[in-house]
């Protein structure tokens, strides 16, 4: 609690009566002016700078992780780097079979639709022997019946 200046005053006249002058204004140099509790010790300043030192601690510890962390980063950045080239790798080559396996097929088909037209070909040739003999036949059997 704060001591007014009323209260110091106060103080001081009554040191005057019960000390003398002299001893009564020595006390009151003494005394800080605005109360003890603005006054600092040193176990108070060793206190502080026990604090800053454990900050000073922290801060220094949190720089090493926050170094180790963007080194951390950097082999994984560079992983991701190697994995995206050896990707676009496999995507070329990928590329690539698929690409022969294209013309493969695509001959296939060219092969398998020439046969099929070539057999077409021979049903169509075979169908109109077969008609014709067929005609034939019943042409023969009609003229033999008409004789």
């Amino acid at each position: 609690m704060a001591i007014s200046e009323t209260a110091r005053l106060d103080m001081l006249a009554g040191l005057r009566t019960h000390v003398g002058e002299a001893v009564a204004n020595t006390l009151m140099e003494h005394l800080p002016p605005g109360g003890w509790y603005d006054v600092a010790r040193t176990a108070d300043i060793d206190h502080l700078r026990a604090d800053i030192d454990r900050v000073r601690d922290d801060v220094s510890l949190l720089r090493s992780e926050v170094g180790t962390m963007r080194s951390e980063v950097g082999n994984l950045r560079a992983d991701i780097i190697g994995l995206h080239n050896r990707l676009d790798g496999v995507e070329a080559r990928l590329d690539d079979r698929i690409d022969k396996l294209d013309a493969k097929f695509s001959k296939q088909i060219a092969d398998l639709t020439q046969k099929i037209e070539t057999n077409t070909k021979w049903m169509i040739g075979i169908s109109i022997t077969y008609g014709i003999g067929i005609l034939g036949a019943l042409v023969t059997f009609m003229v033999a019946s008409l004789n």
